[in-house]
């Protein structure tokens, strides 16, 4: 799946047709500010992402977006980063992957 890279974005967020077919379980309402300043509602719910390899349990909220949006949570929670002058992730130094549980 393709999402865009938003850094001015703390959460990632899908439309609710995207949650509908990955069944994400119902979340909580919520409301967020946009960056035109208006605050709509949403939803917060968790999603398991895997990007590269890497894999990480992230909270993701349920908006009105016109594409899949990856924030800054996510991003910090897969260890990875924006270079600024290629538009590229990469990997942040320090990232440990956690052991699977037994």
């Amino acid at each position: 799946m393709r999402l865009l890279v938003d850094t001015g974005s703390f959460y990632s967020a899908i439309d609710n047709e995207l949650r509908q077919r990955l069944d994400l379980v119902p979340g909580i309402p919520s409301q967020s500010q946009l960056a035109d300043g208006r605050i709509v509602d949403t939803e917060r719910t968790l999603a398991y992402l895997r990007v590269g390899g890497r894999e990480a349990g992230i909270p993701i909220e349920i908006a009105d977006v016109l594409e899949p949006l990856l924030g800054v949570s996510a991003l910090e929670a897969l260890g990875l980063k924006v270079n600024p002058v290629t538009r590229r992730l990469e990997e942040e130094g320090g990232f440990r992957r956690p052991s699977r549980l037994r």
